[in-house]
């Protein structure tokens, strides 16, 4: 497994996110948005920025999230890029070194979009993919069609597509309390490619909030020690969601590390 981290879920600025990265041992970063434009539409000096230091501190970028049927790609720029088949999505992907795209699955209350539509546009977009070597992975999501266990089965089912995998994300679950880890990771495991790490807790109001990680009431002892156990060895990506992102990745990197490392010990005899 590979520690990683969502660089605008440390800072706008992605120069100031990795090298704050890089100060808790990070080499691995996942990107999302940059300086409010989501991926791939950075500006010309963001790009710069992320080539000069994938080049001088050795980087790897785990992974792209456009956010592809969450967000309105009716309108510029994505009106253009959804005519050419999300071409420039996977080509900016490629020039990175990102070979994972990361999508969800619609939203389940939009009544202009069906199930079926977001079969279609899955299955469509991720057959794309493959033909630029690029693997989809399909994040688990409350208010989608792809949230709970047994909704994620039957939508990859559904799919049908070898290139589709699942971005795991346990706090998501969580928040929508349809989490259960040993069910969940049993059945989940052949399509997992991908983790996403964030914690939640519950007030007695009722209230949900994220929290640092370990802090909250995702037990992510039990799931680092399945997956390490179960030979996984793809990324577990910090994305804390927290409102003092840099305070909040501080604290869930040296949880993370450590946690890691004593599963590890624990299971290396």
């Amino acid at each position: 497994m590979k520690l990683c981290a969502v660089t605008d879920e440390i800072s706008d600025d992605v120069n100031e996110a990795i090298l704050a990265g890089i100060e808790e041992g990070i080499h691995c970063f996942e990107l999302r948005t940059i300086k409010r434009n989501r991926f791939p539409f950075y500006a010309n000096e963001d790009f710069d920025v992320l080539y000069k230091l994938q080049k001088e501190y050795t980087l790897t970028y785990s992974a792209a999230s456009p956010g592809i049927f969450k967000i309105n790609t009716a309108v510029p720029p994505w009106e253009q890029s959804k005519k050419n088949r999300y071409e420039d999505v996977f080509l900016i992907a490629n020039r990175l070194g990102c070979p994972i795209c990361i999508i969800f699955a619609g939203k389940s209350n939009d009544a202009a979009l069906s199930y079926d539509d977001t079969v279609k546009n899955i299955k469509t977009f991720t057959s794309y993919a493959a033909k630029f070597g690029i693997k989809i992975c399909l994040e688990n999501s409350a208010n989608t069609f792809c949230n709970s266990a047994e909704e994620i089965i039957a939508l990859f089912r559904d799919i049908d597509e070898e290139n589709l995998h699942l971005n795991w994300d346990p706090g998501n679950a969580a928040m929508d309390n349809v989490l259960d880890i040993d069910r969940d990771y049993e059945v989940l495991r052949p399509y997992i490619a991908n983790v996403h790490i964030k914690d939640v807790l519950f007030h007695e109001d009722g209230r949900a909030e994220f929290v640092p990680i370990g802090d909250g009431i995702v037990d992510y002892r039990k799931i680092l020690s399945l997956l390490y156990k179960g030979g996984f060895d793809g990324c577990i990506t910090i994305e804390t969601h927290c409102k003092n992102r840099m305070q909040a990745y501080r604290k869930s990197a040296h949880y993370l590390k450590q946690t890691l490392n004593e599963i590890i010990s624990k299971n290396s005899g």
